[in-house]
């Protein structure tokens, strides 16, 4: 039967899913050597991150907190955690033929809330669709679940498309357009006030710090204000501070010195619950199975044998 409508163009195909999990690398790891035939993402959720090609010119890639990179397949390259503190990585491995993929490897992206959001959706549904941990370094296959949620599968390829077409988007803008010419004077000033900024949420880490109080303090407007941190994170102002309490909760957590409970009174939360619904806003798990992946991923083969 003839139809008159127009039939949807599909870009990058996704062909299959070979590996999805968070592991946090401790400061002294080093993989010195890795071979995959797929293309693999790694988004740096804390920590940093180094990225080595073998065989290539070139310095080593650097990725920090909210930074994301695509490695191609059939290359060997190899990674370590850098600096004195644990790197928390997320990665997914893929299968796809579309050429334009090499248009968005090898490059260094910041991620902010949209890109964030769909990595976030990517793991959530995984936990759902598959019986093979996510938490695991040492786990390169994955199993479906007999009673996964109906289309499961089919949302982490609509969301693994939606972050590639979102980054090839953002790619072709920055290719080209010409960049914009800034006051070099009034950026530095913003520069050193983002800094000041940040230093004050540090010291009032546990208190509920709002928009209008940040304006009071630093004489500055809203509107100026969620300029520079748009500029300098990707986020509004108080999203980045939300990020901020998270981050040091995620320290406390791996410190193990607190119950949950405590580490929410500690960050100055109303409750819990709340503590609860904005650590799994802003990584995708719950304080309770991030503490349980920490202590997975301390009874991997892989931590065993770097700690031996």
């Amino acid at each position: 039967m003839a139809y008159s409508g127009i039939q949807l163009q599909e870009v990058f195909p996704i062909d299959g899913i070979s590996t999805i999990h968070h592991f946090e690398y401790n400061s002294d790891f080093i993989f010195k050597s890795e071979y995959h035939d797929y293309w693999t993402f790694f988004f740096v959720e804390d920590g940093i991150f180094e990225i080595s090609q073998q065989g290539k010119k070139g310095e080593p890639v650097s990725l920090e907190k909210n930074h994301l990179y695509l490695q191609a397949p059939e290359e060997n390259y190899s990674f370590r955690s850098l600096g004195e503190d644990t790197a928390l990585v997320f990665t997914i491995g893929f299968y796809s033929k579309d050429e334009n993929l090499c248009l968005l490897s090898g490059r260094d992206y910041f991620c902010d809330q949209v890109l964030t959001d769909l990595l976030h959706s990517i793991a959530r549904e995984s936990r759902l669709c598959f019986t093979s941990r996510v938490d695991s370094s040492s786990v390169y296959y994955l199993e479906r679940k007999f009673n996964q949620p109906y289309g499961g599968e089919e949302f982490i390829s609509i969301w693994l498309k939606s972050l590639l077409i979102e980054m090839m988007r953002r790619q072709s803008r920055t290719d080209h357009l010409e960049e914009p010419i800034f006051d070099s004077e009034s950026l530095r000033r913003d520069i050193l006030l983002f800094e000041r900024i940040t230093e004050y949420y540090s010291e009032h880490i546990s208190e509920h710090l709002k928009v209008e109080a940040i304006c009071k303090e630093f004489s500055i407007g809203r509107s100026h204000l969620q300029r520079i941190f748009r500029k300098q994170t990707g986020m509004g102002a108080m999203e980045y501070f939300c990020q901020m309490r998270v981050s040091v909760a995620r320290d406390y957590i791996r410190d193990k010195k607190m119950s949950l409970t405590d580490t929410s009174r500690e960050l100055g939360y109303t409750s819990i619950q709340y503590f609860s619904k904005q650590f799994k806003k802003i990584t995708g798990m719950t304080p309770s199975e991030y503490k349980n992946s920490i202590q997975s991923a301390q009874s991997d083969p892989v931590y065993k044998q770097i700690h031996k």
